[in-house]
């Protein structure tokens, strides 16, 4: 069985990410993993003086500060 990662750069409570969950459901093992909150145009940061945390928002559904 596949397994899928599903991210974006829009937050993990954006509507799209939900949507693409649901359209990839059954097709694989999924895990989505997206930022806090909104990080448009930030896909080059990188996190270096600040812990980096996972919080669980469901079954593998991972919210990632940084």
């Amino acid at each position: 069985m596949p397994r899928i990662i599903i991210t974006n750069d829009d937050g993990i409570d954006a509507p799209g990410l939900a949507t693409l969950f649901l359209a990839a459901k059954g097709l694989g093992e999924i895990l989505v993993v997206a930022p806090s909150g909104p990080r448009s145009g930030a896909g080059h940061s990188v996190t270096t003086n600040d812990p980096m945390m996972l919080t669980p928002m469901g079954q593998n559904w991972l919210s990632v500060s940084g």
